[in-house]
């Protein structure tokens, strides 16, 4: 049997905001995978290309692995009182694809004003050696950082040169403006075209 563990309503809430927003993040994932493999197309009885035969099988198989991984946090946000996953889904940004015309609207009719970029400093916070790389979308999906520590760099040695692969956390609609990562920088970019959570990337 698993002890009891005490936690904060806070720590609570934003564990769970993860969650939903990882869930969103892969849904929108598995659905381009799904588009990309339809693009790709299925293979045709009269015409076989190697390639796009394995590009097309390797799609289909990243489309339902993360879809795996999506039904299984799914599956915990299902466990959690009702209220609090409404709540969560409602602050994580659940209700915008609802007005996905309109904000495809302001994204193109808005003007970009060119801004003095405002660059945010970045703290190194743990250091970690010896890395594998990345296998596929999958591994690279599971890299995705939290709020906590929101941008992760991954340096590899290869023949071709040192590669590097950086990944950043979405943003927070709980957060506060003192936030760089707070939802208010994707209005913040699509007005001037520079974001803190942008500069702050930049700057790590």
């Amino acid at each position: 049997m698993i002890p009891p563990v005490s936690v904060s309503t806070t720590t609570f809430r934003y564990t769970l905001d993860a969650l939903v927003a990882r869930s969103n993040d892969f849904s929108r994932v598995v659905e381009v995978l799904d588009q990309a493999a339809a693009s790709v197309g299925a293979p045709s009885r009269t015409h076989v290309d190697p390639e796009r035969v394995l590009l097309w099988r390797d799609l289909i198989h990243l489309a339902r692995d993360i879809a795996q991984v999506r039904d299984d946090i799914d599956g915990v946000i299902a466990t959690i009182d009702p209220d609090e996953s409404a709540r969560s889904r409602i602050v994580t940004g659940a209700p915008w694809p609802a007005v996905r015309s309109l904000s495809e609207w302001v994204i193109t009719h808005t003007p970009r004003v060119p801004a003095v970029p405002t660059f945010e400093p970045m703290i190194a916070t743990t250091r970690a050696f010896g890395v594998s790389g990345p296998r596929n979308l999958v591994d690279r999906s599971l890299r995705i950082p939290t709020a906590d520590s929101p941008v992760r760099i991954d340096r590899f040695d290869t023949p071709a040169g040192t590669r590097f692969e950086v990944y950043i956390a979405g943003t927070d609609f709980s957060a506060g403006p003192e936030d760089p990562w707070w939802a208010g920088s994707n209005t913040e970019f699509l007005r001037t075209g520079q974001s803190r959570s942008m500069s702050a990337t930049e700057t790590a």
